[in-house]
């Protein structure tokens, strides 16, 4: 996940305050059956993953219905519980389209332009200084594409060790290039060069400040804090970029919170999956 501008100053996190939600359990525009995942692109709309209804739905920065686009199906920008999202520098939407085993992107209108194929449940996706695509899989590996779709690398196996992965779930890569995991098992968060390569890990089960339980997908602020979408403690976490905690927010205001986005104005987007709307902060 890409870094977005953001002018809040990192000391006030703990002082967020609920601003308004938007949406509700549906099937028509503006209603979801479980958002997974959410971005923001650079005309400050929100674009929100509607896993259970099969589609992408978009809207102003104020949680207003715009458009919509996919339905369920395997065909060319059809999809099959889309569980996460990300926006590259030329606004395109990049979907892991998990049912189809596959990636799709498509441009800012939602018309279709590449698939990557062949994967194993991706579960989140990142986007680096050069829009390469990280796709994790619930296989428990990192994979590296082209913004064109082609394969550069791979790393992760399954286990609970130094290195190893247990249901990556989120991704963010820092502007010098190092790539964050989320561990959705392992109930931690690791830290690799852009070659995959292991440099450290933080976090460890539990409720306690800092401590995670089952955490989801992420985003880095203009500052390189890391703000983690703590799902089963029904919080967003911020950590410096050390791993060092910092704050939290959220609390007893989010019901299962997966994702988190920031927009250029410092507007802060959280899903809550069993609240079937997005909180906005």
């Amino acid at each position: 996940m890409e870094v977005r501008k953001r002018i809040i100053p990192s000391q006030d996190y703990n002082q967020l305050q609920l601003q308004k939600t938007f949406g509700k359990k549906g099937l028509e525009n503006g209603e979801f059956k479980h958002p997974y995942s959410v971005t923001t692109n650079s005309f400050l709309q929100i674009i929100v993953t509607d896993t259970y209804n099969h589609r992408i739905q978009v809207f102003s920065q104020k949680g207003q219905f715009l458009f919509k686009f996919g339905s369920q199906g395997k065909e060319d920008g059809e999809f099959n519980s889309p569980n996460a999202i990300a926006v590259d520098a030329n606004d395109n939407i990049i979907v892991a389209d998990s049912g189809n085993n596959r990636i799709q992107k498509f441009d800012p209108n939602g018309k279709f332009l590449l698939k990557i194929e062949g994967l194993k449940q991706p579960s989140a996706i990142g986007i680096d200084g050069h829009d390469q695509i990280f796709v994790s899989e619930y296989i428990s590996q990192i994979q590296v594409f082209s913004p064109n779709g082609e394969f550069r690398f791979k790393f992760g196996a399954k286990g609970s060790g130094v290195g190893e992965l247990a249901t990556p779930s989120g991704i963010a890569i820092t502007s010098n290039g190092n790539i964050i995991v989320s561990e959705f098992g392992n109930h931690r968060i690791q830290i690799f060069d852009q070659n995959g390569k292991y440099l450290k890990m933080f976090g460890t089960k539990g409720k306690l400040n800092g401590q995670l339980l089952h955490p989801y997908q992420m985003v880095l602020d203009s500052q390189e804090n890391l703000l983690v979408a703590d799902s089963n403690n029904n919080r967003i976490q911020v950590f410096d970029s050390n791993g060092f905690y910092l704050a939290q927010f959220g609390q007893g205001k989010l019901n299962y919170p997966t994702s988190i986005a920031i927009n250029q104005m410092g507007t802060i987007y959280v899903p809550s999956v069993n609240g079937f709307n997005v909180s906005i902060f």
